[in-house]
């Protein structure tokens, strides 16, 4: 299992389409509680359609889930963090530099 610790930067899947306003780009990314969908700077999304990434910071690690912070604005998620399972994020996300 990958080993994540707060501050971590990391790239995150998510579904994401350009065009949102002021340039912006519409992301739906999973977490424990289901899908968040929201908008991000274009230059924080790699890629488009259901293979893009997210860049995002691993917030909070327990031996269960791992919470990530993403940059944006999201509907449901007021700080915009997302809860995934340990499993997920260890399958999922991908450190930055590694």
């Amino acid at each position: 299992m990958a080993e994540f610790v707060p501050g971590q930067e990391v790239r995150m899947p998510c579904a994401a389409a350009r065009g949102g306003p002021l340039g912006e780009a519409v992301v739906t990314v999973q977490s424990a509680q289901g899908p968040i969908s929201g908008f991000v700077q274009a230059d924080a999304v790699t890629g488009e359609g259901e293979g893009a990434f997210l860049r995002a910071w691993i917030v909070k690690v327990t031996d269960e889930l791992v919470v990530v912070e993403v940059p944006g604005s999201f509907c449901q998620s007021a700080a915009g963090r997302a809860a995934v399972t340990a499993v997920w994020a260890s399958a999922n996300l991908q450190p930055v530099g590694a």
